[in-house]
């Protein structure tokens, strides 16, 4: 990054948090991190991810207790997660990205996050800035990534016999699919997946 650079180019902040990772081998999948699974290095596994890059960073520290910070290939990586955020590594027409992942069942809402890094030009001196994260939304619907910019289009992406209770359900909640928490979505996309 340039000298000077303001803001971060990670999701958060420039902290990183526990977190689990989980990687397709050969042969076994492998998960490492807190919890079950097998463990490398010593001590516990802290995360961040990189959004402006793309890229998932992991800190651990060594033999000598030195910490270490390496990047976490992409190739072979399923899944993470920052704390008790859920992120997996996805592709869709030919094109692998990381999405934020909300809810567990048949339908899923997704966020891609991302960040742009700015030159702000001032009469003093010229100074680059990363932008505030931006998300872009999406429904996953029998495997597609279908895109939702509102709560209309999230609504008409379902089953017409299910649009008048997931509709209900917005306005007795007041979703705004936009501008609502994480908690909401996630409760919002499990409600549709007990729909029957």
């Amino acid at each position: 990054m340039p000298a000077g650079t303001e803001g971060t180019q990670y999701l958060f902040s420039e902290t990183f948090l526990e977190g689990d990772v989980e990687l397709e081998g050969n042969e076994e999948e492998e998960k490492w991190g807190q919890g079950e699974g097998e463990t490398r290095g010593q001590g516990e596994f802290l995360l961040n991810y990189d959004v402006y890059n793309q890229k998932l960073l992991l800190k651990y520290s060594d033999e000598t207790g030195a910490e270490q910070i390496i990047e976490v290939t992409m190739d072979f990586l399923n899944r993470f997660n920052l704390g008790n955020i859920n992120f997996e590594y996805l592709g869709f027409k030919g094109e692998l990205k990381i999405y934020q992942v909300l809810g567990d069942g048949k339908y899923e809402v997704l966020y891609y996050w991302r960040k742009s890094l700015k030159l702000s030009n001032s009469a003093a001196h010229a100074t680059y800035a990363f932008s505030e994260p931006a998300k872009d939304r999406y429904l996953l619907i029998d495997g597609q990534r279908v895109p939702f910019s509102s709560n209309g289009s999230f609504i008409n992406k379902f089953d017409p016999d299910s649009r008048d209770k997931i509709r209900n359900y917005i306005q007795e909640k007041g979703i705004n699919v936009k501008k609502s928490s994480d908690g909401e979505m996630t409760m919002l996309i499990n409600f549709i997946n007990n729909l029957k």
